[in-house]
């Protein structure tokens, strides 16, 4: 069903994007499966690897993938309400819309309030989630392979480092946050040539682009900058960036709000199943039995796994979303304009469709 949702918007880029992650995190999950498998317990009781080695559940796609499709259904439906009101010499290939560079300031005439103008900025937050996402994959599946024991990320706010086992929620090491980097800049590079970008390129489609967006015609011709190569360039360092602090956000709250459960006898962190909690109590347990077998080292009990990677993608598509918000001057500036005027003149190209 996710893939279908996503599949549902004209770009295709964002079914590229979910395809990327998914066949991205699977690879990594995999690289050295034994070696994780003496580091990590499941909690099931056997070895970790055999959890590794099965395809993510559809829980753990829907905790990484559940912000980013709302955000798409969100820019499908403002693209094409636009769309439904716009002059006859616009609708003929009406999905044919590019993502014009973000400096031109709308009409207050034509956005009809902040929520419709927002909707125009949801690529943006779309990206945002899946940089997020590829970055703690990446981290948490190839930094738990470092040779160094991670450092609880909480415990720099107190100055001090804190080593806790390999596996624990919260831990940071550098080879964890550089592979969370490489994770993000997977998604930058797909992002920042695969989004149909307004460079320039097509007269039409920027001018659909232009209506859709609330830009003037006459602004978009004369003054509106498009987007180029460095552009492109820049703008996938930034998703490289952002996906990699929303690694480190998802450790933070991970350190906080999920329980990292060890083994007493081995002092190895029990990885939950498919994402879920891992329970200290177990069901069948004798009185007492698993207060010898099982503690909580770090963390309070009241979000999984999935849990985190769903919080973290919404803090950072909506850390996104207001970042662009004031990069455009802010709330108010997005509804009250320049005074620009709306497009109402007929294209005049070659390629014009009566």
């Amino acid at each position: 069903m996710t893939a279908g949702l996503h599949a549902y918007h004209p770009w295709g880029v964002f079914f590229a994007l979910l395809g990327v992650f998914f066949l991205s995190g699977t690879s990594v999950t995999k690289i050295k499966q034994a070696q994780k498998a003496n580091i990590t317990t499941s909690a099931t009781g056997g070895s970790s690897v055999s959890d590794t080695s099965h395809p993510r559940t559809a829980t753990q796609v829907m905790a990484n993938s559940l912000v980013a499709t709302v955000f798409i259904l969100f820019h499908r439906y403002v693209m094409f309400e636009r769309l439904s009101a716009a002059p006859s010499f616009l609708i003929a290939h009406s999905t044919e819309v590019c993502l014009p560079y973000p400096t031109v300031t709308p009409n207050s005439a034509s956005y009809p309030n902040l929520w419709i103008a927002l909707g125009n900025l949801a690529p943006y937050a779309i990206i945002a989630a899946y940089a997020a996402a590829a970055a703690d994959t990446f981290s948490s599946e190839l930094g738990i392979l470092s040779s160094e024991e991670p450092i609880l990320v909480t415990s720099l706010f107190k100055g001090r480092m804190q080593r806790v086992p390999k596996g624990t929620n919260g831990g940071v090491t550098v080879v964890g946050i550089l592979s969370g980097l490489l994770g993000s800049s997977i998604i930058g590079f797909i992002t920042a040539f695969g989004l149909p970008m307004c460079d320039g390129s097509s007269d039409e489609t920027e001018k659909r682009a232009a209506f859709v967006n609330v830009y003037s015609l006459d602004r978009l011709d004369q003054k509106a900058k498009r987007w180029t190569l460095q552009d492109r360039m820049v703008f996938a360092g930034i998703i490289a960036l952002w996906g990699a602090l929303g690694s480190i956000i998802d450790s933070l709250l991970g350190a906080w709000l999920q329980a990292s459960v060890v083994e007493v006898r081995t002092g190895r962190v029990i990885e939950g199943d498919g994402g879920r909690k891992v329970l200290v109590v177990q069901s069948g347990d004798k009185k007492g039995d698993n207060q010898k077998a099982r503690k909580i080292l770090v963390g309070q009990d009241i979000l999984s796994n999935n849990g985190v990677n769903l919080v973290t993608g919404l803090v950072m598509s909506i850390g996104a979303l207001l970042a662009m918000v004031m990069w455009l001057g802010g709330p108010t500036a997005m509804t009250t304009g320049a005074g620009v005027e709306p497009i109402t003149q007929p294209m005049v190209t070659s390629k014009s469709v009566p």
